[in-house]
């Protein structure tokens, strides 16, 4: 898939990434930052994101519907620590989990 990503300080590049692949732009986090997932199939997900002790931080239920690419903000990026952190995308048959750090 190709997706233009844009950085809070108005920042862009294309990015080509494999159907299978999922980013965070950019990373490490500041204020703000864009999570993108490869090709998903279509149905109903959660998106969790962890700290670096698993202690969940956010979660929320999406729905796929065309089987294509999903696309999120980070939510409450300012309010993040500093440290690691894990974003998953799941449901019953599917999970693509993302690593990235909040400076």
């Amino acid at each position: 898939y190709t997706a233009l990503l844009r950085g809070s300080n108005a920042d862009t590049f294309v990015y080509h990434g494999s159907s299978n692949e999922a980013i965070v732009y950019p990373n490490p986090v500041e204020d703000q930052a864009k999570i993108y997932f490869g090709i998903v199939p279509a149905g109903t997900y959660f998106l969790s994101i962890s700290d670096a002790f698993g202690n969940l931080i956010y979660r929320v239920e999406v729905e796929q519907r065309d089987g294509n690419y999903l696309e999120f903000d980070i939510p409450y990026t300012q309010k993040l620590a500093r440290g690691g952190y894990v974003a998953t995308l799941h449901n019953q048959n599917f999970k693509e989990a993302v690593r990235f750090f909040k400076l």
